[in-house]
């Protein structure tokens, strides 16, 4: 069987798959713990193992799979142990068949354009005669099962009937749980070619090279593969989504759709953009549909651009030149068909002396493969062979492979055969036939791992750091002798290093590179601008920085709304711009840096900037803020206000804007996560909106201390120092204390004052004259300040946590437990800062602290 270049990363697919299982299966059999769900996992090993390879058409090896499947079925129902010979045969097979997936593997490796899978070369004949012998042989177990005792022979006759049922049953249980797995995995595949074909799209427009349009192809190609293998399921999915046409009209799309790029290569032209984005659309509402086992709901948009593409790829058929390279090509064909029927006849050749499960798989095989030569003819034009497959696919959908096999005989009488030998072959240019060997794609150092995976992972992550916090808890407070004290604290360091090593693997493992969300940002601006009647050039930067899968999720509806309020409120219309002296085009420009354990991104455009008259008018006269009030504040509060819920500059009602929701949506995220948002503009150049989010929202490196009888916690990256300073150390200056840090004034507050649990927080700091005191001294993104505290209690690594709903969040960003079990709060000291200079701004006096004044 051959597979194209473009099928190539179904056949790795399959390969990892395979040698999954197997690893899988090897570890079960090493166990040699013969539990009732241990023998369950092998059975569907195995049988997965025959469904996957069958598309390979390995019929040794699914043949081989069938039998271990099958015994080990009979191992279950019987209710003892598998014998020693079938152990080691198991082993053997194994073995065996891992051999396969590293010739494959070579195979793929050193393939170019085609790859092609014989599979005489792939033959189990010991393995498949050993297996025979086996099966004849009888088997003690059996007899002892089956002959305890002579009076339970009627009773045994009896039970072969229920085992033979429970047999069957456990049969279509193993077989729709393939078809579950295939299923999800086709959807996962399926989202991931949605986001590759919108960066491909996207790219595609900015230069319409044909290596990207070769890759768009390559893609639409993959979909209808993974589309077809879904079918060659049809029965089982059948029993799992109502409608199967969705995924067969989803085929057909995509088929026209690689058929329509492919046209356009060849004749040397530029595929239609709006063309690809209308595709990619309708296979997101395939995708949705078949989703949610929905009826598809655009058929009429789905019937427009059908008829389009069909008429577009007609057209050009016409026009192509017939020059001879497309004589090769279309020789090469021949022979491949010519392959593909002789397949096809092997794989039906003695059908009738198939098991019933045999005969199942061997006709879900076939019919996908007469489907592939039924397609191979229409694409040449040749519609009366393809009429006579199509009646191969009626019989064989019917159970009369006799019939089927009879018109396969006719068609290869009649198809006109190249010798081997003959075959041309298209002349390779000095520079492809240089080409290095195409090593096996990175995609396969990667696996596919489900959240709920994951999510375990950092949830035993987050019970060590917890476990050593109280354990480094209870070495500080239990009383040892000196050599039983050192052999602890050797163990807690060593703990203390697995731990972290353990949790940067977990935060590691859990964050995806922003280019997935960028990369939907890219269409949804440029269409939101074309719906406007603004020209616009999207700018992405920084896609490879690595954020919590989480946190990227919570950052969607936020940077819409950004780019909403760019587009609509920020870029001019072009003869507006041209009036200012501004290019026709505007810019949007999505940027991502690192910045510590932050992540920077920003929203910046080259339009109007803020007017914050219009916003300061807007907000008082929706009643968001009484003039008074207004008149009070900043330029930077002012554009501040946009944040506020119910908040619109737009007097009419759109689809895009003027509801009232929208940016008040990005702080509340940014409060959510423990990040904040950044406003700068000049007017008539720009505006720029910025994000600092954490990287992360699971663990914190923070410094415990105490207050009163109430624990907090500060972020690392936040402190510069602690200090122990005295109130003669304290200064005053115009109703504000000072300290000196290095060399400069920094204010300081006391954070009994603060962070009283009894009271409003107050900025009026009280200093007892005999007091000393540790000061923390804190570097915001905007400030330096000191905190006094009462005490100091440790630094570590803790686990974050979101606040209590119905908890004060006024500035803090979390909690976390410390060793003692019990619970902090974790101070968020930008918000902390943005409190205090509001506070410092709007109260009328600040008692003079008594003391030493500078």
């Amino acid at each position: 069987m051959k597979f194209q270049k473009e099928e190539f990363e179904i056949v790795r697919a399959i390969i990892e798959e395979v040698e999954t299982l197997l690893s899988k299966a090897e570890e079960i059999i090493v166990i040699n713990q013969w539990s009732e769900s241990q023998l369950t996992d092998l059975i569907r090993a195995f049988h997965t193992i025959k469904g996957v390879v069958g598309f390979l058409q390995l019929q040794d090896v699914v043949e081989l799979s069938h039998f271990i499947e099958s015994s080990l079925k009979d191992v279950l129902n019987s209710g003892v142990e598998p014998t020693h010979k079938l152990i080691d045969f198991m082993f053997d097979s194994i073995n065996e068949v891992r051999k396969i997936c590293s010739q494959l593997e070579d195979i793929v490796r050193e393939s170019t354009e085609f790859i092609e899978i014989k599979p005489e070369n792939f033959q189990l004949s010991n393995l498949l005669t050993q297996a025979k012998s086996l099966n004849e042989e009888p088997s003690e177990q059996k007899e002892e099962s089956y002959s305890k005792d002579e009076e339970n022979v009627k009773e045994n006759t009896n039970t072969e009937g229920k085992q033979e049922e429970q047999t069957s049953t456990q049969e279509k249980k193993f077989e729709h749980e393939l078809a579950q797995s295939t299923l999800k995995d086709f959807l996962d595949e399926l989202e991931d070619r949605i986001q590759e074909l919108d960066r491909l799209i996207q790219d595609y427009e900015k230069t319409f090279e044909k290596d990207v349009a070769h890759s768009i192809m390559r893609t639409f190609h993959s979909i209808k593969g993974g589309a077809r293998l879904v079918l060659s399921l049809s029965q089982e999915i059948g029993n799992i989504i109502k409608s199967l046409e969705n995924i067969k009209n989803l085929q057909e799309l995509v088929h026209l759709a690689e058929t329509y790029v492919s046209s356009k290569i060849q004749l040397g032209e530029n595929a239609d953009i709006e063309i690809l984005y209308e595709i990619v659309d309708i296979i997101v509402e395939f995708q949705n549909a078949i989703s949610s086992d929905t009826p598809f709901e655009e058929t009429e948009r789905l019937n427009v651009l059908l008829e389009r593409l069909s008429e577009t790829t007609s057209k050009k058929e016409h026009e192509k030149p017939k020059v001879q390279p497309y004589k090769v090509t279309e020789a090469l064909s021949e022979s491949q068909i010519n392959d593909l029927i002789s397949e096809l006849m092997n794989l039906l050749n003695n059908f009738d002396s198939k098991t019933p499960i045999e005969k199942s798989e061997t006709s879900r095989i076939a019919l996908s493969l007469a489907e592939t030569i039924c397609e191979t003819f229409e694409r040449l034009g040749r519609k009366e062979e393809a009429l006579r497959v199509s009646s191969i696919k009626e019989h064989l959908d019917s159970g009369d492979v006799k019939s089927a096999l009879e018109q396969l005989n006719t068609i290869l009488k009649e198809a006109p055969r190249i010798a081997p030998e003959k075959r041309q072959e298209t002349p390779k240019t000095r520079i492809e036939s240089e080409k290095p060997k195409s090593p096996i794609s990175s995609e396969l150092q990667t696996i596919r791992v489900a959240k709920t995976k994951i999510y375990e992972i950092y949830k035993i992550a987050s019970e060590f750091i917890t476990m050593k916090n109280e354990l480094r808890h209870l070495i500080r407070t239990s009383h040892f002798t000196d050599n039983a004290a050192e052999v602890i604290e050797n163990f807690e360091r060593k703990f203390s290093r697995l731990t972290y090593e353990l949790s940067n693997v977990a935060l590691d493992v859990r964050k995806i590179p922003l280019r997935y969300l960028f990369n939907q940002f890219r269409r949804t601006t440029r269409e939101l601008a074309k719906n406007l009647g603004k020209k616009i050039e999207v700018i992405v930067e920084g896609e490879d920085v690595e954020v919590d899968r989480d946190i990227v999720e919570l950052l969607v509806d936020p940077i819409t709304h950004m780019l909403r309020n760019a587009v609509d409120h920020g870029i001019e219309y072009p003869e507006e711009r041209k009036q200012f002296g501004k290019p026709e085009t505007g810019t949007v420009k999505i940027s991502a840096s690192y910045s510590g354990n932050f992540a920077m991104i920003e929203i910046s455009d080259d339009g109007r900037g803020f007017d914050t008259k219009k916003i300061k008018e807007k907000a008082v006269k929706q009643g968001l803020i009484s003039k008074e009030e207004a008149d009070k504040l900043s330029e930077k509060e002012v554009a501040n206000l946009i944040f506020l819920p119910g908040f619109s500059t737009t007097d009419q009602v759109s689809q895009i804007s003027g509801r009232g929701y929208g940016m008040d949506i990005v702080l509340s995220t940014m409060n959510k996560i423990g990040g904040q948002v950044n406003l700068d503009w000049i007017p008539s150049k720009g505006s720029k909106i910025s994000l600092k989010i954490p990287l992360h929202t699971l663990y914190i490196k923070a410094l415990i201390f105490k207050v009163e009888n109430r624990k907090f916690a500060i972020p690392m990256e936040y402190l510069q120092a602690v200090q122990n300073i005295h109130i003669k150390d304290i200064h005053s200056y115009k109703n504000q204390q000072f300290i000196r840090y290095m060399t400069e004034l920094i204010p300081i507050f006391s954070a009994r004052d603060l962070l009283s649990s009894s009271g409003s927080p107050s900025t009026q700091s009280t200093f007892d004259k005999r007091g000393k005191y540790y000061a923390l001294i804190v570097k915001t993104e905007k400030s330096r300040f000191a905190l006094t505290v009462d005490k100091i209690i440790e630094e570590g690594e803790y686990v974050g946590m979101e606040l209590p709903y119905g908890s004060p969040g006024n500035f803090y960003s979390g909690t976390t437990i410390t060793g003692d079990g019990t619970v902090a709060l974790i101070l968020d000291p930008d918000r902390f800062w943005q409190f205090l200079t509001l506070s410092l701004r709007n109260k009328d006096r600040i008692p003079e602290v008594e003391g030493n004044h500078g």
